[in-house]
């Protein structure tokens, strides 16, 4: 069976912090990790330590149209959006099976969500018309 992946999440807007926070993890071919990644990271340590913050605007796809949600810059879960191991989409087989195992009517349960990228993949689908709880337990 052929499965085409989906991703929602289209980055509208990166702030420096998560820029800075990219650079860490870019794949280098001529220059070694310890010259750029390493002095990026003290980099975004620095930066967080000093209390500069960031928002980052991407847009969602929905059945009821699109929707521009902020994220924060210091939370570096939201790596997910925009790192490039990330692409074209988070975690490829387990979307790829939510997406096929998730009917258009169902009713679906994030439990740990995090920040509901599961969830998000789900409610944006554009055939989907079911209901979708997502919980996370710990601030």
């Amino acid at each position: 069976m052929q499965v085409a992946l989906r991703n929602p999440f289209e980055v509208e807007s990166l702030p420096f912090l998560s820029q800075v926070y990219e650079t860490v993890f870019r794949p280098r071919r001529r220059v070694p990790k310890q010259f750029i990644g390493k002095p990026a990271k003290q980099l975004f340590r620095f930066l967080l330590a000093i209390g500069v913050k960031g928002s980052g605007r991407v847009r969602v796809e929905t059945p009821a149209g699109s929707r521009t949600i902020l994220f924060c810059a210091c939370n570096t879960q939201f790596g997910t959006l925009y790192m490039l191991q990330n692409k074209p989409i988070y975690e490829p087989e387990t979307s790829a099976l939510l997406d096929q195992l998730v009917g258009d009517d169902d009713v679906f349960f994030d439990v740990g969500a995090n920040w509901g990228w599961y969830s998000v993949l789900i409610a944006a689908r554009p055939t989907f018309h079911g209901t979708v709880h997502t919980f996370k337990p710990f601030p």
